[in-house]
């Protein structure tokens, strides 16, 4: 997959696609709880959950995220309305016990190893009052971006409690699993499709053929061939799903980790085509600049960087 490489670290990664991330001040004028005792016993009090920012001084992407992202007034007003809010420096020795039992301030190899030694910032991480985690990720995040992700991370924190009372919800385990995959979190995202899968076998709920396409998308870097067959079976049985840019953008990611660039640049033109306005050409047209139709363009401009550069070759 040296094409894949050339093009996006793991082109249908959430932090692939869209990866960049220290102020002293944690994002100054942002009420954090400096320590884990006062943040949890803020929770106990609010019934909210903690998230938990980790930073580190004066790292670029830590002074991005606070100076541009934290800097938002509708971005704290967001997460204050979910969560208690905690930050923390990676190298505190007053919160060493709390970054040491939740593994914070280490290098994340992959989904759930680490690395102890280096530092991975920032980091976020959202726990209850009794210390239960619910999601962890890492990186920069522009406001647009990081604004529908802290819908994404209540709804994650909805969905588990809701899951750990009624586990048998098989719409409830296809939307978890879908979420941990929109952050990134593939490994732990893949056994509530799984189950989803297994719960609603004849699709009666409709659990099924949404979980068995995110298992088909996850599957593109092992499996893009097969991946992009399940993709083209979705899009054809499902026309009018309100997923179908989503999946028109992976049958292209398919077909890059397939190594067969022409076929995804064929696929990442039809995104071009899309109409600013609907048929009455007075009302915008909703499809016209989604994020998936951003990314398409991405996508076909470092196609065509890689195209120039073979061809200088």
């Amino acid at each position: 997959m040296n094409g894949v490489g050339k093009l996006c670290p793991w082109a249908c990664s959430l932090a692939g696609l869209l990866a960049l991330g220290s102020v002293g001040m944690a994002a100054e004028g942002v009420e954090w709880h400096r320590g884990w005792e006062q943040a949890r016993t803020a929770a106990r009090a609010s019934g909210r959950c903690v998230f938990v920012y980790v930073y580190q001084h004066y790292r670029p992407t830590c002074v991005e995220m606070e100076t541009k992202t934290f800097a938002q007034a509708e971005i704290i007003k967001a997460l204050r309305a979910h969560f208690e809010l905690m930050a923390v420096a990676a190298n505190s020795t007053q919160q060493r016990e709390f970054l040491d039992r939740y593994r914070l301030g280490m290098q994340e190899i992959d989904d759930g190893e680490y690395e102890v030694g280096v530092t991975a910032c920032p980091a976020y991480v959202v726990l209850d009052a009794t210390g239960r985690e619910y999601i962890r990720f890492f990186g920069y995040y522009p406001p647009g971006q990081f604004r529908e992700i802290i819908d994404y991370l209540a709804e994650i924190v909805r969905l588990s409690d809701h899951l750990a009372d009624q586990p048998d919800d098989a719409l409830a385990c296809a939307r978890l699993g879908h979420l941990h995959l929109a952050l990134d979190r593939m490994q732990t995202g893949k056994p509530w499709l799984e189950r989803a899968v297994a719960l609603d076998a004849d699709n009666r709920l409709g659990a099924r053929q949404e979980a068995e396409l995110d298992l088909a998308i996850l599957s593109i870097p092992d499996e893009p061939q097969a991946a992009y067959g399940r993709l083209v079976a979705y899009r054809l049985a499902h026309p009018d799903s309100p997923r179908a840019l989503e999946v028109l953008y992976y049958m292209a990611v398919a077909q890059v980790a397939a190594e067969h660039y022409q076929d995804a640049e064929r696929i990442l033109l039809d995104f071009q085509s899309i109409p600013p306005l609907l048929p009455d050409n007075k009302t915008p047209n909703p499809l016209y600049r989604s994020k998936w139709c951003e990314q398409a363009d991405v996508l076909l401009k470092q196609l065509r960087r890689l195209d120039r550069g073979t061809a200088a070759q």
